[in-house]
């Protein structure tokens, strides 16, 4: 059944004007955790830098070719990953820009330690961030 959707989902944002369209609401955010800056460059892409303190700081990042980063260029279907190496995978899609907000695809991996592997959480959201900067 999931699959069904996904593909109805896809043929809605072929449909509704390509990778931004279609497929449920979109959430807006603050800010991406564990990303201390978000910037939005001339040529599309978008700029992301890994909090080294504050909300997210302990996790590692790994840019689109799953290299460690502490920042990372961002062009449209690329990824960067976000993980505390135990217990939490966040994975972010940069989708493109729309009204000047940058829109990613966000998937959540969560284990609480006292559970085994195969009963972990994941989540899937849309959301939209704002280009933003913390600290100096």
């Amino acid at each position: 059944m999931r699959h069904i959707k996904t593909a109805a989902c896809l043929m809605a944002a072929l449909w509704a004007g390509g990778i931004l369209g279609g497929c449920g609401e979109v959430e807006s955010r603050d800010r991406l955790w564990g990303v201390t800056s978000l910037s939005l460059m001339e040529d599309g892409t978008v700029v992301v830098a890994d909090a080294t303190e504050g909300n997210g700081a302990a996790m590692h990042m790994a840019g689109p070719a799953g290299e460690d980063v502490s920042r990372a260029v961002l062009r449209p279907g690329d990824t960067f990953r976000l993980w505390d190496g135990r217990h939490v995978v966040i994975t972010y899609t940069f989708l493109g820009v729309q009204e000047g907000r940058a829109l990613f695809r966000e998937r959540t991996w969560h284990r609480p330690p006292d559970k085994p592997v195969k009963q972990a959480e994941q989540t899937e959201t849309r959301i939209s961030v704002a280009p933003y900067r913390f600290g100096g």
